[in-house]
């Protein structure tokens, strides 16, 4: 889980994520969700579609909001990578109980 966790979120958060913090300012968008995370989870959710379009896909849109805010307030990319890696294992376990893979 951590292949996948520890890349994405060093992109994402760790560059994106922080490039655009620094364009767009620290002001809010939606409550405590700022532009930066907004944006970057944008990305993060079209990123997602490059294999394939779905629904499902999109859905990662609102855990990368979350893992937006775990950056901004720890001021690192740890807490996001764990609690990503802790998402993915979470969906695995809950589509092979639904048998869904």
């Amino acid at each position: 889980m951590l292949l996948v966790a520890l890349p994405e979120e060093a992109f994402f958060r760790g560059y994106v994520h922080s490039r655009l913090a620094e364009a767009t300012g620290p002001r809010g968008a939606i409550g405590p969700v700022t532009r930066a995370n907004l944006y970057a989870s944008l990305l993060f959710a079209l990123g997602h579609f490059g294999t394939s379009v779905s629904v499902a896909r999109a859905s990662v849109f609102f855990p990368s909001l979350l893992f937006g805010l775990l950056r901004e307030r720890t001021g690192g990319i740890v807490a996001p990578v764990i609690v990503h890696a802790l998402s993915n294992l979470l969906a695995r376990a809950l589509f092979a109980g639904f048998a869904l893979t």
